[in-house]
């Protein structure tokens, strides 16, 4: 393995072409990520604070403890929201489909291809039409 790259203390490796007989590693030293974000935030307090540590134990606030969450959905809710989902979903995505279709039977008529800037403009429209649906 040879090293490719070095920067903030992380190297990538390629593959050496060459076969050697012996494996011996690269005489570098490789750091972790995790602690090149320690250091620097012991010198700067702001970017990680000790609450946001792993071995953190602060105690949850009381605007969290009073959560409450709705009851489960029935059956019949459930699939009100399904159906009200893909009447809106359903239609978005045919249109897609049927612009590709449409613009590969023009192609195949034609047998003149859209250049990629009239073929932008032309996705460009489905998604502003996609987007007000």
């Amino acid at each position: 393995l040879l090293p490719v790259h070095a920067s903030f203390g992380l190297t990538l490796m390629a593959l050496n072409t060459s076969i050697t007989s012996s494996f011996s590693p690269p005489p570098q030293t490789y750091l972790n990520p995790t602690s090149l974000l320690a250091s620097t935030a012991e010198s700067s307090d702001d970017i990680i604070s000790s609450s946001s540590s792993p071995t953190s134990t602060s105690t949850p606030s009381s605007s969290t403890s009073s959560i409450e969450f709705p009851p489960p959905l029935t059956q019949t809710q459930r699939l009100a929201r399904a159906a009200k989902f893909w009447s809106s979903a359903l239609p978005i995505v045919l249109s897609y489909y049927s612009k590709n279709a449409q613009l590969r039977v023009q192609e195949a008529f034609t047998g003149v291809p859209l250049t990629p800037h009239e073929e932008q403009l032309i996705w460009n429209e489905q998604h502003r039409q996609g987007a007000s649906k």
